[in-house]
């Protein structure tokens, strides 16, 4: 009997991963994989895998802000009953771009013609 290579492409339905602990789980099963390939194109990564990952995620959060905004009326009388509001203000739900414009001053910090101008002093 002679062996021979298999691929196996899997995949997985977004909608099953809708919370931030079901962003780690998903990762986690991206890194198992042989490859990533998401619905979609995305941003700038170091690499291919990288960038797939992150398109992955960034299908993730969308789907989870998209969830959120189905059930915002749920969570706005939560929001009112738990904090004893007779009237609950709206509510917007936005993604949090605070690591990313974190990451996006660093990196021009780190590059070289701010290297330079920091350097001279």
């Amino acid at each position: 009997m002679q062996e021979r290579p298999v691929s196996i492409l899997c995949a997985y339905a977004l909608e099953r991963f809708d919370s931030d602990t079901d962003a780690r789980l998903l990762r986690a099963v991206c890194r198992h994989h042989t490859a990533v390939v998401p619905a979609g194109s995305g941003g700038e990564a170091p690499d291919e895998r990288s960038r797939s990952e992150h398109i992955v995620i960034l299908q993730h959060r969308s789907r989870v802000l998209a969830a959120l905004e189905r059930n915002k009326r749920f969570v706005r009388g939560a929001i009112a009953r738990r904090v004893n509001l007779k009237f609950a203000p709206d509510i917007r739900f936005r993604r949090d771009e605070t690591f990313e414009e974190a990451s996006r001053i660093d990196a021009l910090l780190a590059s070289p013609k701010v290297r330079q101008d920091i350097d001279k002093d």
